[in-house]
């Protein structure tokens, strides 16, 4: 296997791009007033660690559009490695197994999170008739682990919202197909106790104020969209929901504050040019902005950590910047209008929430090659004492085979985040702990990313499949990228 390794301590210099990073000595003992804060990774910042207490300083052109995907707590639809888990029903397959007694629980439980009415699944199991009909689809899926998709390994971390069936499950869901799947009388019908429906409460709607034209647009290009949730008073969101209007052509959505000093550049950029919104590749908004949602393939709705929110300031506008991908939008009009749904707290309690990350930009990824292995070890500087992660995710394109973060304490002890052998690119699901995993000077979070680059990993675009060429970090859908995101509290 191919390794790169590189840490965050470390001064390098590429045709491309200059990255340069250190830790800067800083006061012991926090005040109550700083927060860990996250600077947005711009031009400027790969990440800073408290204004005061430690900072590292990154110079790497146009990051920004990927490198704050806000850590996005989903669950999903999840399945893997079944006998990791305890079962849920111990009891022996009955005779007179029916849908609405034995299998309606496990599929409210695991299933009804993506396969529900304006779910990201392409039909609802809401309807118990609807599941009979779509039984002997469902054998092979569930029995084969494709279904439920939890893309991590189970041996990892304890997450929560974990929707994995166990193997009673899957003999369960087995058996009932093979007995005809009959769906049982209804007045022995039996709910799953605690279903998870990653459902928030749309307080504000936003959208990009009606359809948008992408055809005009290059292939793979960037928009932003201005958008005012026209708040009268200060205010935390404590879960958001981006809703892509045409799955085809958005390749992610991004959703920036826009700070008062650059709302007017903003509005005369978004006058300049014709059509809804403009473009913006690169520079999206100031060094100052902070970032309150995103969207990537597989996300559903998103949930702060309880006692958290993202502080939205009243009369605050907000930027959307949605990437277009119109090389697989095929012959159907590309036609888009993503919608932002937010859940409000008023409440001025809540510990703000922010995202952490640790990733590895020096890509250089030869033509038909795989098992091209990256690596980054990012090390807690003194003042980090208290830093809670609550989530994490990771992030490669198409060519991503395998992703992992782990935490290696000063003691040397490690403590895995995230495992995940078979990366899809369709299927970025995040993943809540179950109890926060506290942080302290001296830790250090690594993230690996394994790549294959062989021809019979290109993806196909409009029927024919891409041939391997050299690939690098980048912004654009055929480039790469690793990076790894926490959501953390302090």
């Amino acid at each position: 296997m191919n390794e790169n390794f590189g840490t965050n301590d470390a001064r390098r210099t590429t045709s491309s791009s200059l990255f340069y990073a250190k830790t800067a000595e800083i006061p012991s003992g926090p005040s109550k007033k700083e927060k860990l804060i996250i600077q947005k990774f711009r031009d400027k910042f790969v990440f800073m660690l408290s204004e005061k207490r430690g900072i590292t300083v990154c110079n790497i052109p146009k990051l920004q559009a990927y490198l704050l995907l806000l850590v996005t707590l989903t669950a999903g639809c999840q399945a893997t490695d079944p006998k990791n888990i305890e079962p849920r029903i111990s009891s022996p397959i009955p005779e007179n197994i029916n849908y609405l007694q034995h299998v309606q629980p496990i599929i409210e439980s695991s299933c009804n999170g993506c396969h529900r009415e304006g779910g990201i699944a392409p039909f609802s199991f809401e309807s118990p008739d609807k599941v009979v009909q779509l039984a002997s689809i469902i054998k092979p899926s569930v029995v084969s682990g494709r279904m439920p998709p939890f893309m991590a390994k189970g041996d990892c971390a304890p997450y929560k919202y974990d929707t994995r069936l166990t193997t009673a499950e899957i003999e369960t869901i087995s058996a009932w197909v093979d007995a005809g799947a009959p769906l049982g009388d209804p007045a022995n019908s039996v709910h799953a106790e605690d279903p998870y429906i990653p459902k928030i409460n749309r307080d504000i709607v936003l959208d990009l104020g009606g359809p948008f034209d992408a055809s005009y647009m290059d292939s793979d290009n960037y928009r932003c969209f201005i958008l005012d949730p026209e708040l009268t008073e200060d205010a935390f969101i404590t879960g958001y929901e981006v809703i892509p209007g045409n799955q085809k052509i958005v390749h992610h959505a991004l959703v920036y504050t826009i700070p008062d000093d650059s709302l007017e550049e903003a509005m005369r950029l978004d006058a300049a040019e014709p059509g809804k919104g403009y473009t913006c590749f690169s520079n999206v908004v100031a060094d100052d902005s902070e970032q309150i949602a995103a969207w990537v393939p597989g996300q559903v709705a998103r949930f702060m950590p309880e006692n958290t929110g993202l502080r939205l300031p009243a009369g605050k506008k907000i930027l959307m910047q949605i990437h277009y991908n119109l090389l697989a939008a095929g012959d159907a009009p590309p036609i888009d209008n993503t919608q932002l749904a937010l859940q409000i707290e008023r409440s001025a309690n809540l510990t703000t929430a922010t995202t952490y990350s640790v990733l590895q930009p020096f890509l250089d990824i030869p033509s038909d090659t795989k098992d091209v292995k990256f690596q980054n070890i990012l090390t807690i500087p003194r003042g980090g004492d208290g830093i809670k992660i609550h989530g994490v995710t990771g992030h490669m394109h198409q060519l991503g085979q395998s992703l992992k973060m782990e935490v290696i304490r000063k003691s040397g002890e490690r403590e895995c985040l995230i495992d995940i052998p078979s990366w899809d690119f369709d299927w970025q699901q995040s993943f809540e702990l179950q109890s926060a995993m506290q942080l302290r000077e001296g830790d250090k979070v690594k993230i690996e990313c394994v790549f294959d680059n062989s021809q019979a990993n290109q993806p196909i675009i409009n029927g024919q499949q891409v041939k391997s060429r050299d690939v690098s970090w980048g912004e654009g859908s055929l480039d790469e990228m690793c990076i790894g995101y926490m959501l953390t509290s302090f």
